[in-house]
Order: structure tokens, then C-alpha cells, then sequence
């Protein structure tokens, strides 16, 4: 059902972007600020992963859509800086394998103790996240940029599914709320209105509250200009 809804709504970000690329740009005046804003919508698949930990973890499969604005100067000393901001709905997470170790700490956990008895089997955790990064990007050349700056992330519902099964395993308890990071990446540009781009991100704040690891994104996306 969860695939579905995100079909739906890749397709009418989609639907949306192309029918109005290109046609709204607005100007600022001001004391402080004097250039041009644009926005418009992104999707990007998602290839998340737990890093920093001792416990023994992969990626799997995301992704994330949502919405950006980009404000671009018009000083001659600053034509290929800009600032992006983003505010997306980003699916995250990853894969544990589960060991020794880590069949030691579910144990201590009555709701998990039964995970425990399934040693060498995956736990496939979901971690969905509001995510705002705000970006610096420097365009080096026509048709590419690269751009770098921290990112703020609220987390909306976690759970964790063992071997592909859903035992309804909520994980809220036992995840930290709010995260910050970093991320940087590089975007290549179609057309003045289309772009594509790939972005690491990684998490400087726990993402478990008994569990020293990190959260770790690989992002490949498209962006379209309204």
C-alpha cells in the first residue's frame, strides 16, 4: 500500500513540475537581499545504512520527495553562489544483521526478546524522517554545481520488520526524535529547469537511544523547476 501512495505521489510531483518548468521566478529587494527565487519539487531514491556503530548493518531501499527553493544573488561577485533549501519526506534507515551481540541487547527488551532467537537473520529498520537540509552551492561550471551545508531531521514513525515480516514492531521508545547532519553532493543540469543529482549525507546525532549508530544516506534524485 506504502509503494503504492509513493507511486502516486512521484507521479504527480512529476506531472506538476513538468507542466509549470521554468515559468515562476521571483524577484527580491531588499536592504539585505537583492536577487531571485525559484522552487520547485524533487524525488530521489534512497540508499540508507547505520555507520559509526559496532554492530554489523547494510543499506536498503528508500526514498524521499518533497519541495525547494533556491535564492540566487544578483552581485556580479556572487553569480555562481546560491543558497537551496529543501523540506522533504525522507525514508530512511537501514539493515541489521542480527548477531551475537546484538541478539544479547534485543533480549533485554521484552517486546524484542523473541528477535533475539533469530540469529543470522536481517532486521530491516524504517526510519521516516521530515528532513530540512540548507545548502551553499557554487555552480563551477555550465552545466554542474556542487553544494554542501547541515540538515535538521524530525522523526515521524520508525519500525523494524525481521526477514521481510511486519511484526508491528514500533520503534519510537528506542529512537532519538530529532537529528542533525550534514550532507554535500553534486548536481548536473539538463536544462536550466531539470536536474540531476547524487548526495551523501550523515547524521552527527544518534539515531538510537542504546545503540551507538549513526544514520547514512546515499541519495540519487531529480529535481524539476516550477
Amino acid at each position: 500500500m506504502m509503494k503504492k501512495i509513493a507511486l502516486v505521489v512521484f507521479c504527480f510531483f512529476i506531472a506538476l513540475a513538468v507542466s509549470a518548468q521554468g515559468k515562476y521566478a521571483l524577484d527580491v529587494n531588499h536592504k539585505y537581499l537583492d536577487g531571485t527565487l525559484t522552487g520547485g519539487v524533487k524525488v530521489a531514491m534512497n540508499l540508507p545504512h547505520f555507520c559509526f556503530g559496532k554492530l554489523p548493518h547494510g543499506m536498503r531501499n528508500g526514498g524521499q520527495a518533497g519541495l525547494w527553493v533556491e535564492y540566487k544573488p544578483r552581485a556580479e561577485k556572487f553569480r555562481n553562489w546560491s543558497i537551496l533549501a529543501e523540506t522533504v519526506f525522507s525514508s530512511e534507515g537501514g539493515k541489521f544483521t542480527i548477531n551475537q551481540a546484538l541478539a544479547h541487547l534485543l533480549s533485554k527488551d521484552v517486546q524484542l526478546r523473541g528477535m533475539a532467537e533469530n540469529v543470522n537473520q536481517d532486521i530491516i529498520v524504517t526510519e521516516n524522517y521530515i528532513k530540512i537540509p540548507v545548502l551553499v552551492r557554487y555552480r563551477f561550471a555550465k552545466y554542474f554545481s556542487a553544494e554542501a551545508g547541515p540538515e535538521l531531521g524530525f522523526n515521524v514513525y520508525s519500525k523494524a520488520r525481521v526477514d521481510g515480516v511486519d511484526y508491528g514492531l514500533g520503534l519510537g521508545s528506542r529512537t532519538h526524535w530529532f537529528s542533525a547532519g550534514v550532507g554535500a553532493g553534486a548536481t548536473y543540469y539538463l536544462t536550466d529547469y531539470m536536474q540531476f543529482n547524487v548526495r551523501y549525507s550523515i547524521g552527527l546525532t544518534r539515531t538510537f537511544k542504546d545503540v551507538d549508530d549513526h544514520q547514512g544516506n546515499v541519495q540519487i534524485g531529480a529535481a524539476f523547476q516550477f
